[in-house]
């Protein structure tokens, strides 16, 4: 793919810096995520019914993704 000059500098830096980023068209949109581990706490931490639902799955993702 052939980048303008300032635009591979700035793609260059969010892969340096480890910033989850998307390119839509011609621009490049940092996407904030929250780690598997924070947001598993998170759930945890409001005790909804919903959550705890949620975090049966989050914990079974999490296993899966551990060797």
């Amino acid at each position: 793919m052939i980048l303008n000059k300032h635009f591979r500098e700035f793609i260059e830096l969010l892969e340096k810096h480890h910033v989850e980023y998307l390119v839509v068209g011609g621009y490049a949109v940092a996407i904030p995520f929250i780690a598997l581990d924070d947001l598993i706490a998170n759930k945890a931490a409001t005790h909804r019914g919903k959550d705890k639902i949620d975090l049966e799955e989050l914990r079974k993702i999490r296993s899966e993704k551990s060797p």
